[in-house]
């Protein structure tokens, strides 16, 4: 629990600041506003937006009054914890912002900027400051937790060693690409080296494909698809098995491998029967994300989900980018 209470406020007015909780009933918070209304130890005390259409449908539904510009949201609110839901585009200009005027606390939206050398000048700009200012990247499947398992499953060798990593995702590199690459990252370590093999704008420009060879010899393949939903799916084939996280997180899957039943000395994959994700219930990253956040602030230590670690993910995905644009040039 928090040692006393915050003042929230969201920059932007949009789905994942507040509405997606009024459109459905989960039992667990889907916005950065629910968030704040379920901890303890912070209140929404104000919302900033340009549209005003935005700005009285959130003061229509919340209660709460919203502004035009960032400058007068930290003027009128005072918030303590400032959350940047903007535009992509926007990212950099009020994370910076933020900075200069030591927000104590920014819970920033992915990817949090639009190249990896904005956020080494952000990096830059809180060690000026004298680390004042908390950042947590909104990476938030990093609290899940069955990607923790997954990342154990992975660093025990449970399944034996890894061999490839398959990832599949659609509707965009940096909006849906951003997160599952995070996810690799994060399960295979920050530290991880790696090359590009190959890219392909097959699957849409929007969607590349790419071939990567991590340092430690595993094959990941990473396959972008122009599809009209949702698709973010991860799953690791090691030598005893295979590992999948299906459905954007919502469906673990272990296969173990088992002599072939119709021919005998050879193998495949079955389901297996075995409990290798511990059951926790519905996993409430939003909820987590806000508790680190503010967990880190006060103890003075690192988030889970930082500007360092997303700077990776960030790099990875202007790669791609450079290679598509000499493709095409």
């Amino acid at each position: 629990m928090a040692a006393k209470t915050y003042r929230a406020a969201l920059v932007g007015l949009g789905n994942i600041a507040w509405r997606f909780d009024r459109q459905v009933t989960c039992g667990y918070s889907l916005t950065h506003a629910s968030a704040y209304e379920h901890n303890p130890g912070t209140v929404l005390a104000g919302g900033c937006s340009p549209d005003r259409e935005d700005r009285a449908a959130f003061e229509k539904t919340c209660g709460i009054r919203a502004v035009d510009t960032l400058e007068s949201l930290l003027e009128t609110a005072k918030p303590e914890i400032v959350s940047i839901c903007s535009p992509s585009a926007l990212h950099f200009e009020q994370v910076a912002y933020c900075l200069d005027r030591k927000v104590p606390m920014i819970w920033l939206e992915k990817p949090p900027a639009s190249s990896a050398g904005e956020i080494d000048r952000l990096i830059e700009k809180m060690m000026e400051r004298g680390k004042a200012s908390t950042v947590l990247v909104n990476y938030h499947r990093r609290y899940d937790p069955h990607f923790r398992q997954m990342r154990e499953l992975y660093l025990k060798e449970t399944l034996g060693t890894c061999r490839l990593i398959q990832i599949t995702y659609s509707r965009g590199l940096e909006l849906n690409g951003s997160h599952i690459l995070d996810m690799l990252f994060f399960i295979v370590g920050e530290g991880a080296g790696y090359e590009i093999q190959w890219v392909s704008s097959a699957g849409g420009l929007e969607n590349p494909s790419f071939g990567l060879a991590l340092e430690s010899g595993v094959q990941v393949v990473v396959s972008g698809v122009t599809l009209p939903y949702h698709c973010v799916d991860i799953s690791l084939t090691c030598e005893e098995g295979r590992v999948s996280i299906l459905h954007g997180g919502m469906t673990p899957l272990v296969e173990e491998r088992v002599e072939h039943e119709l021919f005998p000395g050879f193998y495949r994959l079955r389901k297996s029967e075995k409990e290798y994700f511990v059951s926790c219930g519905q996993a409430n990253g939003m909820e987590g994300v806000l508790e680190d956040l503010i967990r880190s602030y006060e103890q003075g230590v690192a988030t889970q989900s930082s500007l360092q670690s997303a700077r990776k993910t960030q790099e990875l995905i202007d790669r791609i980018r450079s290679s598509q644009r000499k493709q095409v040039s």
